[in-house]
């Protein structure tokens, strides 16, 4: 039987290897569109028909494409790996603990999901309007232009993604522990409602450019969706005792 679950885990590292390869040669394949797709958010910022990346160093653009690349490459294959891993050990489980790891991994997809648009919808926008209209509000015949290195723009698109990563672990983490506490300190959880928000200010400070109406706007996402975690995990709760 042991040998039976090693073998197991042999054919499922080498599909994934597959998976790695194949991903990694597609994503390179289509690194422009990658590209455009990273930058289109920013795109109704520019005045100029055209925008153009500029480069200081003759292995910088292809060391970028690579970096991106893997980088989406990454992602893909962590989703292979988490959905490997529930099928390796969802014979073990029971029935209800099969159905709460699913519910937490489409609570955690669908958590990124509404990030990442808003990371490339709301967030990278209010980012380059603030950033760049500092070139615009020249004064004392100071004029800056601005002209974008492929690498730097890359880092900085990455940098939000991460933030939009940590975002959807915080509140995946506030679900799951909304799930394991007992009634008694869920009571306890509510009454520190206060320090929570505190947090989700100083998220959102780090999160947005220093602008007090993106700041407010995110604070304010962010308390709803904790409200809205708190009401689910309730009324479930009394679902639940109705059924069984």
């Amino acid at each position: 039987m042991f040998l039976y679950y090693i073998e197991e885990i042999k054919n499922r590292s080498y599909f994934i290897f597959i998976t790695w390869v194949s991903t990694i040669i597609i994503s390179y394949t289509y690194k422009e569109k990658l590209l455009f797709l990273c930058l289109k958010p920013a795109l109704q910022y520019f005045k100029t028909e055209s925008f153009y990346f500029i480069s200081t160093d003759i292995t910088e653009i292809f060391s970028t494409y690579i970096e991106l690349s893997y980088f989406v490459t990454s992602q893909m294959i962590l989703i292979k790996i988490l959905y490997h891993i529930l099928i390796f050990i969802s014979p073990g489980l029971y029935e209800f603990e099969y159905k709460k790891l699913v519910n937490i991994i489409v609570l955690s997809f669908s958590f990124f999901i509404f990030f990442f648009y808003l990371l490339n919808n709301l967030l990278l926008p209010l980012c380059w309007k603030f950033f760049l209209s500092f070139q615009d509000s020249s004064s004392y015949s100071i004029n800056f232009f601005f002209e974008a290195k492929v690498n730097e723009f890359l880092t900085f698109y990455l940098q939000f993604y991460k933030f939009c990563v940590m975002c959807n672990c915080l509140f995946v983490s506030i679900f799951i522990g909304l799930d394991f506490l007992k009634l008694k300190n869920r009571r306890f959880f509510l009454k520190v409602r206060k320090k929570c928000y505190f947090g989700f200010l100083l998220l959102a400070t780090f999160l947005t450019p220093p602008d007090i109406i993106s700041q407010i706007i995110f604070v304010t996402i962010f308390i709803m969706l904790f409200e809205v975690l708190i009401i689910f995990k309730f009324f479930s709760k009394i679902i639940n005792k109705v059924t069984n």
